[in-house]
Order: C-alpha cells, then sequence, then structure tokens
C-alpha cells in the first residue's frame, strides 16, 4: 500500500508539473511592440510595408493603414482609433497580412474621405486582450485638385509682376509672380493662397493691359496671358515667334494644386505644351535615352542617408 500510495504521489506531482509548464507557457506570451510609419522614408520609388497608403490622401481614395507588430505568436489582435474632424468614430480592425521574420504584418482599411476632412488616428495591438501597445496619434488631412480661372487683376512691383486669379474650388485667391533675372529669361512663382512670394529681377520690362490680355515684355521675351481662362504664352522678342504656351484649359488645367482650401497644399504643377520635334535631354544621369520626350521623367532630390547617425555619435 505504501508503495502505490508513492506512485499516486509521483504521479500527481507530475499532473501539478504539468498544469504549472502550461500556465507558464500561456502567461509568456506578450507584445513587445508595434509600429507605424505613415511616410516611410519617404521614397518616390518605393514604399515600407509599415507605410500609410497614400501617404497623402486626396477625396475619394481608399486609405490604408499598414503596420507590423513583434514578436509572432497567437492572440494578437491589431485595431485603429481614430477621429474624424474631431469627432471620435467607430474602432477599425485589422486583417493579418503574412509573417516575416520575427514580425507580423496588417492591414486596416480606413476608408474614403472628402476634400477638407481631418483624420487623426492611432495604432493599437495587444495579446489575448492585455498587454496593450499603441503608436501614435498621426494625422493628415484630405486635399482634392483646383486651379487657377479667370484673371482678376494684377500688380507690377517694378522688379515683378503679380497677377492674381480665381479659384476652381472657390477656397483660395492664388496669385502668379513674373520676375525676369536677366531680359532674355524669366520665373515664375506660384502661391495658390496668395502669400509667400518673394522672387525679383529687372526691372527693364514693360506691362500692357488689354481685355482679353495682359503682356509682360522685355526686348527678348514678350509673355502674353490670356485673361479669360488663365493660359500664359512665350514668345521671342518679335512677340510672334511661339517659344511655348500653357495647356488649354479647356483641355486639361495648367496650374493646378491639391488642398484642404484651408492650410495644407501638398501637391501642385504647371502644365506646357510642346511643340513638335522638341527635345528633351539631360536631367541628370539617364542611362535609357538621350531624348526623353513621351516619358515621364522624375528630378527628385532624395537623401537616403537622412536616418544615420549624427556626427561623432557613437554607434
Amino acid at each position: 500500500m505504501s508503495w502505490l500510495r508513492s506512485v499516486a504521489i509521483v504521479s500527481a506531482l507530475v499532473l501539478l508539473t504539468s498544469l504549472v509548464s502550461v500556465s507558464v507557457s500561456v502567461s509568456a506570451y506578450a507584445l513587445d511592440g508595434v509600429h507605424h510609419n505613415p511616410t516611410g522614408i519617404d521614397d518616390l520609388y518605393s514604399s515600407e510595408p509599415t507605410e500609410r497608403v497614400p501617404r497623402d490622401p486626396m477625396a475619394g481614395e481608399p486609405v490604408q493603414i499598414n503596420a507590423t507588430t513583434w514578436p509572432i505568436e497567437p492572440g494578437q489582435t491589431v485595431w485603429v482609433t481614430w477621429t474624424r474632424n474631431g469627432v471620435g468614430q467607430t474602432p477599425v480592425g485589422a486583417a493579418w497580412d503574412h509573417n516575416s521574420g520575427n514580425n507580423s504584418y496588417w492591414k486596416i482599411n480606413l476608408g474614403t474621405f472628402a476634400r477638407g476632412d481631418k483624420i487623426s488616428y492611432t495604432v493599437n495591438a495587444d495579446v489575448n486582450g492585455g498587454g496593450q501597445k499603441s503608436v501614435g496619434p498621426f494625422v493628415f488631412t484630405v486635399t482634392s485638385w483646383s486651379t487657377v480661372t479667370n484673371v482678376t487683376g494684377f500688380v507690377n512691383n517694378g522688379t515683378s509682376v503679380d497677377v492674381t486669379t480665381g479659384d476652381s474650388a472657390g477656397s483660395f485667391t492664388p496669385k502668379i509672380r513674373f520676375a525676369f533675372p536677366a531680359l532674355d529669361r524669366f520665373r515664375t512663382q506660384i502661391a495658390p493662397s496668395g502669400s509667400g512670394l518673394n522672387i525679383s529681377g529687372v526691372s527693364g520690362y514693360t506691362v500692357t493691359n488689354s481685355a482679353s490680355t495682359l503682356t509682360i515684355s522685355t526686348s527678348s521675351l514678350v509673355l502674353k496671358i490670356q485673361k479669360s481662362p488663365y493660359r500664359l504664352s512665350v514668345y521671342k522678342g518679335d512677340g510672334t515667334t511661339l517659344i511655348t504656351r500653357q495647356y488649354d484649359p479647356a483641355t486639361f488645367r495648367n496650374i493646378g494644386w491639391a488642398s484642404d482650401g484651408a492650410t495644407t497644399i501638398t501637391k501642385i504643377e504647371d502644365h506646357f505644351l510642346s511643340p513638335p520635334g522638341e527635345r528633351f535631354e539631360g536631367f541628370g544621369e539617364r542611362y535609357d535615352r538621350l531624348d526623353q520626350r513621351g516619358t515621364d521623367v522624375h528630378n527628385y532630390v532624395y537623401n537616403q542617408y537622412r536616418a544615420r547617425a549624427p556626427p561623432g555619435a557613437r554607434i
């Protein structure tokens, strides 16, 4: 009987040890971290797996939040808490996408938004309802394209000329500044909100105003600005030999910008027509062709080393 009792006691101890081992194993699941970086390393040509897509959302575009958690383990939940124009919204759960290395990757579809919407969001994660980690809040403002309309006025500053136009969205009072660094060259500066213009040039130009056209001339160049709607044409000094002109706004916008109509401007563009036979060469180290006509060419300044430690730092 004593031998049987000993066996029973040993068995009970083994069972108890197993239960304790299982309990410790379950409690060992713990989340080390969650990460989301909305704009990644801001590389035009590639994206990080934890970015927001798109980085700068525009009206009507689906917004996806990508995030990662670590280590890989069962029971993880990821979700986004967020506000729209300061009003709390229903949290949105993430879908698991894939595992790589020691990380799990997740996707959250936040939906589409309207111009001017300001979205603030935080990415959260936990394991089996405990040990929550969060990162954020992150903020983006939704934009849409608008463009110049008719010329409404101009000011001759003596070393530059400011042309005021309407805004197709009715939000801003845009201004375009023209200045001549030399009599055979000109510069433009576009301010959708009408402020911040600062370029200047020589004073050897004349301004002629008519009902339909504003003309700015030097001995070498003639700029003719159609007023309704705004459209710039550039001529040689004879005023008849066309060098270039902007797109016909009836076909496609010439000067345009992406904004929320208040304080945020994320993109700006200006479109010019190119006459047949005109060549586009250069643009830096391009190895595909000499003449880039008909192709999309990015001139993009990108500092790939910006995340390096500062000089003198110990690594």
